[in-house]
């Protein structure tokens, strides 16, 4: 028996819930893959990823091609384009890498966010 900050480690492994099985991961990972969601969140990082430092930069100076087809992804209720792009902008600043950018827009996009 090792101890592990005074608790055993027998005990501590009791307490963690069970990881998924592999099938159960394919499983899901295809049901998820199968929904047109993902198609648009896989469309959505990938250009993210592709197209990052000239989507940074449009999104920076406020217009451009690459924040036009960005916009399209999050649409807004109301005529103020001004709104999305100070989301965008906060976004990008938040975001330490291209990466991470493409991740955060894919999830807001997920979560079928309203800037």
């Amino acid at each position: 028996m090792v101890l592990i900050g005074g608790l055993c480690a027998q005990a501590a492994q009791a307490a963690c819930t069970p990881l998924p099985t592999l099938d159960e991961i394919h499983v899901l990972d295809a049901r998820t893959r199968e929904s047109q969601a993902y198609e648009q969140e896989r469309i959505l990082r990938e250009f993210v990823l592709f197209s990052y430092r000239k989507l940074a930069n449009d999104i920076i100076n406020g217009r451009g091609p690459y924040l036009d087809t960005i916009a399209s992804f999050f649409p807004l209720d109301c005529a103020d384009d001004s709104k999305r792009l100070q989301w965008l902008r906060d976004v990008l600043a938040n975001a330490e890498s291209g990466p991470a950018f493409a991740r955060q827009l894919s999830i807001a996009h997920a979560l079928g966010a309203q800037p």
